[in-house]
């Protein structure tokens, strides 16, 4: 460990004022022969040395103040950097506990908010399903009526965006995923009506397609709920077409069923990914060391 300088000066000094001493009385009691001893006695007990030598005391004096006072002030701030250092740790660790309460709570309550998504695909997947028996040579009719579209609830959006704040990047990027597929799904949803109002063609395949969408939803969804229910659930890194396949079983979408697993071929145990949000799974997968 370095030596503080203070110490070295305040070492150099008393070890000169010792060596003063030990020569003044060496002199001293040589010079006055038989009596010389008698004299130092009484020249050190009068102080007379205090008068002969004020200068060098006085200085070394100054220095062992300096020396006091600068160990003192360093003491004082290293007490202060210690108070501020548990006082950054007590802080830090308070808001790590408020961050793990959010997310346990979040997490809590998230089977609740993935239970009204599952919800709103199933009722919107119905509505589609109707649509199908209401087309002519592939085509839906633009005067078609049936009833709106469910719309998400309010609160989903809201706590999904809480609980996407207090994730690990890993977590979180499954449902920001969710999040992603619902948008898009939603957007489709709500341009059938005013496409069928503008003249646009609605085939058989674009209701299909529609349905499929739901079932996304669907399957996202559904996948996520052992995470809130176990923080040791393995979350899956991607739905497959058998989970399509079930999704459109539990929409009870029986009618229609064989025949898209027939034509999307949904009993395959592949990657289902049509959105680009597929783009990032090689960047996510290298980041968080998935297998391909």
């Amino acid at each position: 460990m370095r030596r503080d300088w203070w110490q070295v000066l305040f070492g150099f000094s008393t070890g000169i004022l010792a060596l003063s001493i030990i020569f003044v009385a060496a002199c001293k009691i040589t010079a006055f022969g038989d009596n010389s001893l008698i004299y130092f006695v009484f020249w050190l007990g009068g102080l007379g040395w205090l008068h002969d030598y004020q200068g060098l005391i006085t200085g070394i004096g100054a220095l062992v103040a300096a020396y006091f006072s600068v160990r003192e002030i360093r003491c004082q701030i290293a007490s202060s950097e210690a108070i501020a250092q548990k006082q950054i740790a007590s802080a830090e660790n308070l808001e790590r506990e408020r961050r793990e309460a959010r997310k346990s709570a979040n997490l809590a309550v998230s089977p609740l908010i993935l239970s009204s998504i599952c919800q709103y695909a199933e009722t919107n997947g119905r509505i589609l399903e109707s649509l199908l028996s209401e087309t002519i040579e592939q085509i839906l009719p633009n005067k078609v009526k049936f009833e709106d579209f469910s719309k998400l609830p309010t609160d989903v959006t809201p706590a999904l965006k809480e609980l996407v704040e207090v994730l690990s990047a890993k977590e979180r990027w499954y449902f920001q995923r969710l999040l992603y597929i619902l948008q898009v799904e939603a957007s489709k949803l709500s341009a059938l009506k005013p496409d069928l109002m503008r003249g646009t063609i609605v085939t058989r395949s674009n209701l299909e397609s529609l349905i499929l969408g739901q079932a996304a939803v669907y399957a996202e969804a559904s996948a996520l709920f052992g995470f809130g229910r176990s923080s040791g659930f393995e979350l899956p890194r991607s739905i497959t077409k058998a989970d399509i396949s079930t999704a459109l079983f539990l929409l009870g979408l029986h009618g229609i069923r064989d025949d898209l697993i027939e034509r999307y071929k949904l009993d395959e145990d592949k990657v289902w990914n049509p959105y680009s949000f597929g783009a990032h799974l090689k960047s996510e997968s290298d980041t968080f060391g998935w297998k391909k």
